[in-house]
């Protein structure tokens, strides 16, 4: 193994340029240290494909190519890790977890730095990868956004743990986008979108989620958002979008519980004749609403509150066969409201719908 640090014994930095190689079982980069590659014919193989970037040092890639964990698309079982304080993984350009190789992992965890254009877990034949962002002061800044392709890869924001950047895109099939603990934050200055078979996102415990547009579009099998405990919050300044999918039973979904809320100056809930958009509120609040007084939310498609609060400035419907409104119990406040004949407002006693 080697190690690039300042009193290591070995190097403190290395550049490396043209057709330039280096092999080892395993390289830290660490307090004082700094590894740049700087050309594409450049190479590093790690043949236990472990790396870490620690207490501080510096791992830059200009070769204007993806850096890639396990330094190759196809690399299985691959370890990353970004730790301590000023600790840093330099790319202006993108960086993927698992391309086309499965179990590799990436970790920014207590003050590690992940800064690139963008960043995706998983590919074509990529699966079971994860990038993780735990502790405080953990972030990735992906200016173009990430991407969880593939099959079951995981983006997880810790307790701590923050993410920036334009966008948070969930295309593969059970892709994980998970916040939890007080601290987790992700701010996406356009859009949220889970398009994925089976896709989810979560934000537990306390964490934040802030984006322009929240958009549920799976056409097979079905996406859920959950926001769920007390303090976990997904603000959006733009609109949700919760559109159905094309099978037949599936249904996107989603549900805020238990003291979670979702703040939104637009909502739309589109259901269709093959599948379903549904909204569920149990004990967690609701607001669709904005300084005008103008905030719109369209439900065609079934909506059931079951404790807690929905507050919105209009409720609209206009489908007699998809628009369902079931308050069960907890408080449901609209200044206008504008349903369609044939629609259902159902009132129930707390348990039982009238």
């Amino acid at each position: 193994s080697q190690t690039f640090a300042s009193g290591a014994g070995g190097y403190e930095r290395l550049r490396m340029g043209s057709e330039s190689g280096w092999r080892s079982q395993q390289l830290v980069v660490g307090q004082g240290g700094g590894m740049f590659i700087a050309d594409p014919s450049a190479s590093v193989t790690l043949t236990s494909g472990v790396f870490r970037v620690e207490q501080g040092g510096l791992f830059r890639d200009d070769t204007g190519g993806t850096s890639h964990v396990g330094f190759s698309s196809t690399s299985s079982n691959a370890s990353a890790t970004i730790s301590g304080n000023g600790s840093t993984w330099l790319t202006p350009n993108a960086v993927s977890v698992g391309a086309s190789g499965s179990q590799n992992q990436l970790l920014v965890e207590f003050g590690g730095k992940l800064l690139a254009d963008s960043a995706t877990i998983g590919g074509s034949s990529g699966n079971n990868n994860r990038l993780t962002l735990n502790g405080l002061g953990a972030s990735c800044f992906a200016t173009n956004g990430l991407t969880v392709a593939g099959s079951q890869n995981q983006f997880l924001i810790q307790t701590g743990g923050v993410f920036l950047g334009s966008q948070i895109i969930a295309s593969g099939s059970s892709a994980l986008v998970s916040l939890a603990g007080t601290g987790a934050v992700a701010n996406c200055s356009t859009q949220l979108v889970l398009s994925g078979s089976q896709s989810r996102l979560q934000v537990s415990s306390g964490a934040n989620l802030f984006t322009s547009n929240g958009v549920l579009l799976n056409a097979f099998s079905g996406s859920t958002a959950d926001i769920s405990g007390e303090g976990s919050l997904w603000k959006l300044t733009g609109g949700l979008t919760i559109s159905a999918p094309f099978f037949l039973s599936a249904t996107n979904r989603v549900i805020v519980s238990s003291k979670a809320s979702i703040v939104s100056p637009s909502l739309s809930l589109s259901s269709s004749t093959f599948g379903r958009a549904a909204l569920a509120v149990q004990s967690g609040q609701l607001f669709v609403t904005n300084a005008s007084g103008t905030a719109n939310m369209t439900v065609n498609g079934p909506l059931d509150l079951n404790r807690g609060l929905l507050r919105a400035d209009k409720v609209t419907a206009s489908s007699a066969s998809l628009s369902v409104i079931n308050i069960r119990a907890g408080n449901a406040e609209w200044v206008a409201c504008d349903l369609s004949a044939g629609i259902p407002l159902r009132i129930g006693d707390g348990t039982n719908l009238a």
